[in-house]
Parts: structure tokens; sequence; C-alpha cells
């Protein structure tokens, strides 16, 4: 069930913010794949994007991390993720899983 709520959530995203999805948006970004999931204790739901690092785009080594953003009314993306004032970064997504049951 999760996993359904997951994709609806997820295709509901991309009807909402469509140009953000375009090949050509993903290819400038480096974004590789996209997952929604709601947080367990809040009930919010977040977009998680895997995708280049801010720092690599320009030359450096592709590193790849995963990056959430807040989602706003109506399914709009928002700002990232941050703690401390630094965007949170999850090597893969069993770091994801692991923020998403405590927030």
């Amino acid at each position: 069930m999760e996993k359904t709520l997951e994709a609806s959530l997820l295709q509901s995203i991309k009807e909402v913010n469509g140009k953000w999805f375009s090949p050509a948006n993903s290819r400038f970004f480096g974004d590789k794949a996209y997952r929604a999931a709601y947080g367990r204790k809040s009930g919010n739901a977040y977009l998680f994007q895997y995708t280049h690092r801010w720092s690599d785009m320009f030359g450096g080594s592709q590193t790849f991390r995963w990056v959430g953003h807040h989602l706003e009314e109506g399914l709009k993306i928002g700002r990232l993720i941050e703690w401390g004032g630094e965007v949170l970064e999850f090597a893969d997504f069993h770091e994801v899983k692991r923020w998403l049951r405590n927030n």
C-alpha cells in the first residue's frame, strides 16, 4: 500500500510541476531519479531527487546524493530540506527512509 501511495503522490507532484520534471531540466541538473514519500510523524509529503551535488556541476567529479524538498500547498515543490542552515544530503535511499521515520 505504501508504494502505491508514494507512486500516486509522485504522479500528482509531476502533474502540478510539469516543467520541473522536463527532460531538459533533468539533464541540466543531472537528476537521475525522483521519489515521493510521507514523514511518519508529521504526515508531511516530501519530494526526493537523486542528483549531482551542486559542487560537482561545473567540472568536479560526479557524486550523486538524494536531496529532499518540502511540498507547499497544492503540491508545489518548495525549498530544500535543511538542517542547521545546510541542505541535507543522503547517500542512499535507506538514509532517506530513516529520516522520514523521525519526521
